[in-house]
């Protein structure tokens, strides 16, 4: 069945040794460490801003010969891709690539989410009002369509917004389409199927990293939820464990970092222990700050704690 492990370990190395050791444990199939029957999928969620040029611990295990996928926000991309050559060992294993929503795994749902994310419950955006009956006008007209962003922008720009509700809505349009493959090239309208944003493979490691100053705590929990959302809807058949790394970073009492705890480690493990017997979660979370800790252990609390353990060989 499903399984959550929190790991709260004070000195980082021990942290990290801890979440390599168990990733490695679900994704490789190795003698070495005992039987594995099929290895998972990965996907990590890693935040950071602290220091500079820091990189996701995991991405070291492409020297293991697994293959990773970092996803990394556009405007850090150069940076960042520089930064993971120069940790890795072997970047034959690694590819460093842009975390780009396609229009196609947005939903209505989704898509409120992103409009009205915010680091406190009481700050509600002037548009959301607006967004809101452009939501509902989709949902109830669109069924069995889908949820279609283009029809969405076109909805806005006629709905009259004042100029104080124009402002701050532009500038989350703008943050959004920073993460979104928007507007779409000729290569992707002559696609004939859309693109995905997440490849889970068995044995290959995602690591979803959006360490950058100029995204907040609570824009990460949002996309972090969404994309979590979106490999649920789209699980591989050889099962997956999830980890957050550096949980402390981005988990705090905001509405957003309460969604996102409660989509991974309450609702997944509920919801995917009648659907998928090969899901794991595990919280990082190094010295993690009382807020974040309640937060994250008031989801775990009826959880089964324990690691994956494989065969002996």
């Amino acid at each position: 069945m499903p399984q959550t492990l929190p790991s709260y370990a004070a000195p980082k190395e021990v942290e990290r040794v801890t979440l390599n050791c168990f990733l490695e444990n679900c994704l490789l199939a190795d003698v070495c460490t005992g039987k594995l029957r099929q290895p998972l999928a990965g996907l990590v969620f890693h935040f950071d801003i602290d220091s500079s040029g820091t990189v996701a611990e995991t991405a070291s295990l492409c020297s293991r010969g697994i293959k990773v996928n970092i996803l990394v926000s556009n405007s850090d991309f150069e940076a960042a891709q520089r930064n993971y050559r120069a940790a890795t060992d072997n970047s034959e294993n690694l590819t460093v690539e842009k975390f780009l929503l396609p229009p196609s795994e947005l939903s209505i749902e989704r898509m409120h989410k992103l409009m009205a994310f915010s680091e406190r419950s009481d700050a509600v955006p002037l548009y959301m009002e607006v967004i809101q009956r452009i939501l509902r006008q989709m949902a109830v007209s669109g069924q069995g369509r889908g949820f279609n962003y283009g029809e969405f922008l076109q909805l806005l720009d006629q709905a009259g917004l004042s100029t104080e509700q124009q402002r701050p809505m532009r500038l989350r349009l703008d943050l959004l389409h920073s993460f979104m493959r928007w507007p779409p090239s000729k290569t992707d309208l002559k696609r004939k199927t859309a693109r995905k944003l997440l490849d889970l493979q068995p044995g290959t490691l995602t690591v979803v990293d959006l360490s950058d100053p100029f995204v907040d705590t609570a824009t990460v929990c949002t996309l972090f939820d969404i994309c979590l959302s979106v490999a649920k809807e789209k699980r591989p058949g050889c099962g997956m464990v999830v980890a957050l790394d550096e949980a402390h970073k981005c988990i705090d009492q905001s509405p957003a970092a309460t969604n996102f705890t409660d989509q991974t480690a309450h609702h997944h493990t509920r919801a995917e222990t009648h659907r998928n017997p090969g899901h794991h979660f595990h919280a990082g979370a190094d010295n993690l700050g009382e807020a974040a800790r309640s937060v994250l252990d008031q989801h775990c609390a009826s959880v089964q704690v324990s690691g994956m353990v494989p065969e002996q060989a």
